[in-house]
């Protein structure tokens, strides 16, 4: 999660508020690009424009993933910056992460797929694999695909979705030498 607060105008650096958009959606979608080179996945912007029209403030947190950005001005503008800050840290976590394809030449075995949590004060900590949804039951909760046999995505158990905080999370692939014949 990022969290960015500003009086809206870019004056320094790129000040293209298009660039500014690209690189936020290319960093919430986890695709690899101009701006986000490793392509990791699942980094939500939050927006909050201090004493400012909302100007291009809400394309920027729609790109980020949280739809519109928060705006506190002068007339209260302390206890409105502290409802933003405890809006966004109680706010819903996207449980569903896409599941980049395997690196060239490799196909993915699902079996040995791994899902960590990396938070950024701490140790890591893996999440265990659920056979489905109907597996989140447990104490540790977990993870599972969307279907077992062709995954495209991948959805955290409600329990180790509702326990992630500042951090990140790596998707670890277990693949096997893609057979050419021919």
């Amino acid at each position: 999660m990022a969290v960015v607060v500003t009086d809206g105008y870019a004056t320094e650096c790129d000040t293209d508020v298009s660039h500014i958009q690209e690189m936020v959606g290319e960093y919430f979608a986890g695709v690899q690009g101009a701006y986000n080179t490793r392509g990791k996945p699942g980094i939500r912007t939050y927006i909050i424009g201090v004493d400012v029209d909302k100007f291009n403030l809400d394309a920027v947190a729609q790109a980020g993933g949280t739809n519109t950005a928060t705006i506190v001005d002068t007339a209260g503008a302390v206890d409105k910056f502290v409802t933003a800050m405890i809006n966004i840290t109680n706010a819903n976590i996207n449980c569903d992460l896409a599941l980049p394809s395997p690196p060239a030449n490799q196909v993915l075995d699902p079996n040995k797929v791994q899902v960590v949590y990396k938070p950024f004060q701490g140790t890591n900590q893996e999440i265990p694999a659920a056979a489905s949804g109907g597996g989140c039951s447990g104490a540790n909760g977990g993870w599972y695909f969307d279907n077992p046999t062709n995954p495209t995505k991948i959805t955290l158990c409600p329990c180790s979705c509702a326990n992630l905080g500042a951090g990140s999370i790596e998707v670890r692939f277990g693949c096997l030498p893609r057979k050419i014949i021919g």
